[in-house]
């Protein structure tokens, strides 16, 4: 139960992170201008998918962390972590 919980909040940490990198990202390129963004092949449009493609790939490490322990612990206890068969 324990580690539930340090693993959920591992996982609001890594959402809140995100965010930040996405508000950074987006500042980032809404005070670029029309040119700036032309010659990295955005437009104005592109802005916030862009932004959010940055915050996922700055935070992508941290993620494959957090990941990789959920991966090990299913390991440890294949009965509890396992999809239920039909």
């Amino acid at each position: 139960m324990e580690t539930e919980v340090m693993n959920m909040l591992k996982v609001v940490a890594l959402a809140m992170t995100q965010y930040r990198e996405f508000r950074s990202a987006l500042a980032g390129l809404r005070d670029a201008s029309d040119q700036e963004l032309a010659r990295a092949g955005l437009d104005r449009g592109d802005v916030v998918r862009a932004a959010f493609e940055t915050a996922e790939r700055r935070v992508a490490p941290l993620a494959a962390t957090t990941n990789t322990l959920s991966a090990r612990r299913a390991a440890r206890h294949p009965a509890i972590f396992s999809p239920a068969r039909a």
